[in-house]
C-alpha cells in the first residue's frame, strides 16, 4: 500500500513538471511571437510605400536592402532638386568660360588669383597664382584668350591685358578711359582722355601699339561697344534736359558718325554675340518711373518689345540668339506669376527666367521657393550649350551654377 503511494506520488510530480515545462514554453514563445508584430508594424509605418500597399520586410536581410534602396531614391531625388549648386568658397570676379567651353574661369576677389572649374565642380585648378589686390574690373576678349585687367595701385588706376595664347602681359596707358575688345579680340577700342593734348576715342592692337584715332572727343561718361568686327557704336551720355544718343561708326575712312537712336533716357544696352541684335532698356523721360526692354535687329530693320521689365545687364544672350537667360528680383514680377502658385516662393532676391525668342514667350525656368538661400544676381553666363547658367551671387560674393 505505501509502495504504490510512493509510485503514485513520484508519477504525478514527474506529470506536474512535464506540465510546467510545456506551460512555461507556451507561454515563453507566445510572449515573442507578440513582440514580432510590434516590430513589424513599426517598421512597416517608417517605411516608403509603393502605390497603396506598405513595402513590407520578411528577414532582417531583405529590411536592409528596402531601406537601402529608398534612400538611395531619396537621395536621388533631393540632388535633382537642388540645381543651385556653389562652385567656389570665396567672392569672385569676372567669370567667364574658357576657350574650350567646358570650364568656368573666374577670379578670386580678394587675391586676384585666377581658377579654373568644371560645371560639376569636382575639378578645381589654380591657373595663376600670382596675388593682385585692388582689381576692379575684369573684362574677357570674345575670344576668351585675352583678359582685361583693371586695379587700383593706390594711386592710380592701372589697366594692363594678359594674353594666354603667349603668357604675355602688356600694360596699357593710364589715361585711356573704357577699353573694349574687338570681336576677334586681337584690337581694342577706347578712349585716350588728355584734354591738355586733346582727347579721343581711337582704335589700337590689342598691346596698345599701331594705334589710330577714329575722332577727337572731350566728352566725359562716353559708353562704348565694338558689336561687330567692321562696326564700333558709343553712346552720348545724356543731359538734364536731353537723352542719350546712340551712333555706330563703320570702321573705314572717313568714320563718318550714324546715329541710332536719340532721347533715351537711363539708356542700358547688350548685344548680342553677332552683334546683329541689340537687347536695350530705356525711359522716355526723365521723370519716368518705368523702363520697357526690347530687341532691335539690325540685319532686318525691326523691333520687338518684350514686356518684360528688367535691366539688360541682367541677361546673357544664348549663343545662338534664339533665347534670353535672365535673373531679376521675384516681387517684380508677381504680375505674371499665379497667385496661388505665389505663396510657396520666396519673394527675396532674384529668381531664374528664359525669354524664348523664337516663341516670344516668357518661361519660368527656377524660382526659390520660402526658405531656400536668397540670390543676387552680379555677374553671369551662360553654357555654349545652355545646359548651366552661372552667376556670382552678390550677398556673398560665390560662383553658382544653375542646371538647366
Amino acid at each position: 500500500m505505501n509502495l504504490n503511494f510512493r509510485k503514485i506520488l513520484v508519477f504525478g510530480i514527474v506529470i506536474a513538471g512535464i506540465l510546467v515545462i510545456i506551460l512555461g514554453l507556451f507561454a515563453l514563445l507566445g510572449g515573442k511571437s507578440g513582440n514580432d508584430k510590434n516590430i513589424n508594424t513599426t517598421n512597416t509605418t517608417n517605411l516608403p510605400t509603393s502605390g497603396d500597399n506598405p513595402v513590407t520586410t520578411t528577414t532582417p536581410s531583405s529590411e536592409t536592402n528596402s531601406i537601402n534602396q529608398s534612400l538611395e531614391e531619396n537621395i536621388g531625388q533631393i540632388q535633382q532638386s537642388e540645381r543651385i549648386k556653389v562652385l567656389s568658397d570665396r567672392p569672385v570676379m569676372g567669370i567667364s568660360l574658357n576657350k574650350e567651353g567646358d570650364r568656368v574661369v573666374y577670379y578670386d576677389k580678394e587675391t586676384g588669383q585666377v581658377f579654373r572649374i568644371s560645371f560639376d565642380g569636382k575639378i578645381w585648378e589654380r591657373i595663376s597664382d600670382v596675388n593682385l589686390k585692388g582689381i576692379t574690373n575684369i573684362t574677357w576678349a570674345p575670344t576668351r584668350d585675352k583678359v582685361l585687367v583693371e586695379y587700383n595701385d593706390g594711386k592710380t588706376r592701372q589697366k594692363y591685358i594678359y594674353d594666354y595664347v603667349s603668357g604675355k602681359k602688356h600694360s596699357l596707358s593710364s589715361r585711356m578711359g573704357q577699353v573694349v575688345f574687338s570681336p576677334d579680340g586681337q584690337k581694342i577700342l577706347y578712349h585716350y582722355w588728355y584734354p591738355q593734348q586733346g582727347s579721343n576715342v581711337a582704335v589700337a592692337k590689342y598691346d596698345g601699339s599701331n594705334w589710330f584715332s577714329l575722332f577727337p572727343s572731350e566728352m566725359t561718361g562716353l559708353q562704348l561697344a565694338w558689336p561687330k568686327i567692321d562696326t564700333v557704336t558709343f553712346i552720348a551720355p545724356e543731359g538734364d534736359f536731353y537723352g542719350a544718343t546712340v551712333y555706330f561708326i563703320k570702321l573705314e575712312s572717313p568714320y563718318n558718325l550714324k546715329e541710332i537712336m536719340d532721347e533715351k533716357y537711363s539708356i542700358e544696352t547688350n548685344w548680342s554675340p553677332s552683334g546683329n541684335k541689340l537687347l536695350y532698356s530705356y525711359k522716355d523721360s526723365k521723370d519716368e518711373t518705368n523702363k520697357g526692354l526690347y530687341i532691335r535687329d539690325f540685319s532686318t530693320d525691326t523691333e520687338i518689345n518684350l514686356n518684360f521689365t528688367l535691366p539688360p545687364g541682367n541677361c546673357a544672350w544664348a549663343r545662338n540668339e534664339t533665347a534670353l537667360y535672365c535673373a531679376q528680383e521675384t516681387k517684380n514680377l508677381l504680375n505674371i506669376i499665379p497667385q496661388d502658385y505665389q505663396k510657396k516662393l520666396s519673394l527675396l532676391g532674384d529668381s531664374f527666367w528664359k525669354i524664348d525668342l523664337g516663341a516670344k514667350e516668357i518661361q519660368e525656368v527656377y524660382i526659390p521657393e520660402a526658405g531656400e538661400q536668397v540670390y543676387g544676381v552680379g555677374e553671369i553666363i551662360i553654357s555654349d550649350k545652355e545646359d548651366f547658367f552661372f552667376f556670382e551671387n552678390k550677398l556673398d560674393g560665390k560662383l553658382y551654377s544653375l542646371e538647366l
